[in-house]
């Protein structure tokens, strides 16, 4: 795919007017790969029904996911279904990693109906999905950080709350990776952060969970304040990447119902209004 502006690069000639006099201009061919980014999806079909449908709209030459697939009270058995049908660039996330090592102690609510209810393909194709991958030389997918899905790459923990880091921190989370491009999830909050060196780190959102409350490792809750799924979409050319972040909305009350009927009423809450509810906070 090809950007064309009025640059150097190759003539043109174009008839004006009466006279038949002849212009002379130039374009200039610019590599351009424009990438979806999706993450956290949670078993939340709908929503992801309706992301790939703006997807199929914007001329887009690859999708990846970063994890987090299947846990949540929703549609895990058919989510995996879904996705099972899709040529992805994929990594698993730490929900993912639960999900395949099957210790039933460590299985949290969040985990409870796909841990019971995926098959034994779909499980092992979950077991297929690594944790990190290079995609064209110069970019770096993994769920948390290039170290750990469980924990968070570019925030900090503090007051109950999650915050922007400092600089320095993000950086030395990287770990000294070079890679042009990191996408990373896990925190289920759009982020773009601009390094050196035209070095960017890209956290798509959610798609399937705009809200949720997190008992450790330090309790805390993360809210985006809509309902609408989210993902982002990387548009690579010879000069900086470009990002967008896209809010999409859905028919999120489908899936607030489901999350109440499987007894997850806090879980429907942050479906339904991409809060968590005051008596949920720490």
């Amino acid at each position: 795919m090809f950007l064309y502006s009025e640059k150097r690069g190759i003539c043109y000639r174009k008839k004006l007017g009466y006279d038949s006099r002849l212009i002379t201009r130039t374009i200039h061919r610019v590599n351009m790969t424009r990438i979806a980014i999706l993450s956290d999806i949670h078993a939340n079909l709908p929503a992801l029904e309706a992301v790939v449908r703006d997807i199929q709209s914007r001329h887009i030459d690859t999708t990846v996911v970063l994890g987090d697939l299947l846990s949540g009270p929703l549609w895990p058995v058919e989510t995996a279904r879904f996705l099972m049908r899709q040529d992805w660039v994929m990594v698993a996330g730490n929900h993912d990693r639960l999900l395949v090592q099957g210790d039933n102690a460590a299985i949290g609510p969040a985990d409870e109906l796909a841990n019971a209810s995926i098959s034994p393909e779909q499980r092992d194709w979950l077991r297929s999905l690594p944790p990190f991958r290079t995609l064209f030389e110069d970019m770096r997918l993994f769920h948390g950080t290039p170290q750990t899905d469980t924990a968070y790459l570019t925030e900090t923990i503090a007051h109950g709350r999650m915050h922007l880091s400092p600089l320095p921190e993000i950086e030395s989370r990287l770990d000294g990776l070079k890679q042009r491009v990191f996408l990373c999830g896990h925190s289920h909050t759009p982020r773009l952060i601009r390094l050196s060196g035209n070095t960017v780190i890209i956290n798509p959102g959610s798609v399937g969970l705009p809200a949720f409350f997190n008992p450790s490792p330090e309790a805390h809750c993360v809210e985006t304040g809509s309902p609408d799924a989210r993902y982002s979409i990387l548009t690579l050319t010879d000069r900086e990447p470009m990002v967008e972040f896209i809010p999409v909305p859905y028919d999120h009350q489908s899936a607030a119902d489901r999350a109440r009927e499987n007894g997850q009423s806090s879980c429907a809450a942050w479906l339904r209004t991409g809060f968590v509810e005051q008596e949920d906070r720490p």
